[in-house]
């Protein structure tokens, strides 16, 4: 399989990466709705005051998901363009990486109002993909470094 170039992955990613944008909006203004309707199949009864704290919660992850999509389908284009070792690029690799931050904290606050395995679970990934991604911004900005640098030695 083609990684970059036409019809490469990378250019089905940033295609992914503007559709999953558009279904993060409708999602996140539909989820009083889906929340009641999800509750309505389980069964079970719709407690205002977990109802809220998981709007709040989801509402606040759900804008910062989209946040990192933006910047995701920024580094993604660069990258079909030809130029993805930028310093621009880096930047933004460094932004994903401090937007997974507070959802991870988040999520972290979140167990106290809605306890449960999951919720810890998320929290953990995004600290994980926060720490993951602050190295690969760094070995990104030391990449871009050394091609500056490889350009001028010729």
């Amino acid at each position: 399989m083609k990684v970059l170039g036409k019809n490469g992955l990378s250019v089905w990613m940033e295609k992914c990466c503007s559709l999953l944008f558009l279904l993060g909006i409708a999602v996140i203004a539909a989820l009083p709705w889906l929340l009641k309707a999800y509750y309505n199949l389980k069964n079970e009864d719709y407690a205002r005051p977990i109802i809220l704290s998981m709007l709040v919660v989801l509402y606040i992850s759900g804008a910062i998901s989209l946040a990192i999509l933006v910047q995701l389908r920024q580094i993604l284009r660069d990258v079909n363009r030809g130029a993805p070792f930028t310093m621009e690029n880096a930047r933004r690799i460094k932004a994903v990486a401090w937007l997974c931050l507070p959802v991870s904290l988040l999520y972290f606050i979140g167990i106290f109002t809605m306890p449960s395995a999951l919720v810890l679970l998320v929290a953990l990934v995004f600290l994980f993909l926060a720490a993951l991604t602050f190295v690969l911004a760094e070995v990104f900005r030391q990449a871009v470094l050394y091609k500056e640098e490889n350009d001028l030695t010729i």
